[in-house]
């Protein structure tokens, strides 16, 4: 009988990490743990890691992607002859294999501020400091051409003598990596700069006068954008039509929600907040409506077929009977069709990041998820 008893046991512990794994059909393919945590820079301008644009990841080739995270170097900061700071924050770039997430080249780049930016294109870094762009090769170098600029900031500063230069303008890298844009704003007004991703020169700049650009998705054809003053309106800028081509929905305050508009093309985007749409930039038209829940949803990633977005999302409760604040308890992100209704999965993120969030689509079939100092890769549809 005790025989029976043992074989039994030993039949249903064989068949433990096989159903486990059935459990978990959203495990990573591979990860990678770079740099010291302690290191990573904190987004001082929000609470929430997947606002943080001192960290992203691009496509390098077919086979590499290129990671890069701002850090802190544990120096102090030199004041220039131009008000600008060195030696305390650097940029950690690594290049890495898809199929493995091995690191097969890499290389830190000063930054001046921990508030800098990094854009990757067809002709290398981009690199946004206060009041300036400084640019390398794909190999690392840095290139003799640079681009400095006065920012919109400068006229408050004047107002307000208490404000301090530390600002860097905002950079957005097209995803073929032909075209970037620099977006400098004061809050009241802003300064949209393009640039040619190769020769890294300013071809159109373009002014937006009493319009602060608030959450930007950029496409290879041009941008969705919101303004930060009116979150009711989401416009379009064409890349070939320059500033004529500015467009709004006519219906979209009455339909649409617009807090963070995801490119799709030009004339879809993907408003998330707390419900995932679709919506048809030019008629206003909702496709289709999915997911709503009580934490905050986006930004959102989207596969090269159009076929599937990959939407950030938490999970938040509430502290009790004296406290009705949301806290946030983990972090996870949904794998959404969108040539049709449904959620194809949602993938767990751990540990729950609190610096830094970044992910994108390598290819329609694996996901690159950036959290921390830990970047992970998974199969996608991971439908269960």
């Amino acid at each position: 009988m005790s025989n029976k008893i043992l074989a039994f046991v030993v039949m249903i512990l064989a068949l433990v990490p096989e159903c486990s794994m059935a459990q978990k059909p959203n495990a990573p393919v591979w990860t990678n743990t770079f740099a010291d945590s302690t290191r990573l820079s904190t987004n001082r301008t929000s609470s929430r890691p997947e606002t943080n644009r001192s960290a992203g990841i691009a496509i390098k080739d077919e086979t590499h992607i290129v990671l890069f995270s701002l850090l802190s170097t544990g120096s102090l900061a030199i004041r220039r002859a131009d008000d600008s700071s060195a030696g305390a924050w650097c940029f950690l770039v690594q290049v890495l294999n898809m199929e493995t997430g091995s690191v097969e080249s890499s290389s830190t780049l000063p930054a001046g501020s921990y508030s800098s930016q990094m854009a990757f294109t067809s002709g290398g870094f981009v690199i946004s400091d206060p009041g300036r762009l400084t640019f390398y090769s794909r190999a690392f170098e840095k290139l003799p051409s640079k681009f400095e600029y006065v920012p919109l900031s400068e006229n408050a500063a004047r107002r307000l003598p208490t404000l301090v230069r530390i600002w860097a303008g905002r950079v957005y890298a097209t995803p073929n990596g032909q075209q970037f844009v620099l977006i400098d704003s004061d809050g009241h007004h802003s300064r949209i700069y393009i640039f040619d991703g190769k020769s890294f020169k300013n071809t159109a700049t373009e002014e937006l006068t009493e319009i602060d650009p608030g959450s930007v998705s950029v496409g290879d054809a041009g941008f969705f954008y919101t303004d930060m003053n009116s979150h009711s309106h989401v416009y379009f800028f064409n890349f070939e039509g320059g500033a004529e081509e500015w467009k709004r929905p006519e219906s979209s305050n009455k339909q649409v929600a617009a807090h963070e508009p995801v490119y799709i093309s030009s004339g879809e985007w993907l408003d998330v907040m707390h419900t995932i749409t679709l919506v048809n930039s030019k008629e206003s038209n909702i496709l289709f409506q999915e997911r709503k829940t009580e934490g905050v949803l986006g930004p959102a990633a989207i596969a090269p077929n159009k076929r599937m977005a990959a939407v950030f999302k938490d999970d938040v409760k509430t502290g009790g009977i004296f406290d009705r604040d949301l806290h946030r308890t983990g972090v996870a992100v949904l794998v959404v069709f969108l040539d049709r209704l449904g959620t194809a999965c949602e993938i767990p993120i751990a540990p729950m990041p609190l610096t830094q969030f970044a992910m994108i689509f390598v290819g329609n079939s694996r996901l690159v998820v950036l959290h921390d100092n830990t970047v992970s890769a998974f199969q996608v549809p991971c439908v269960e």
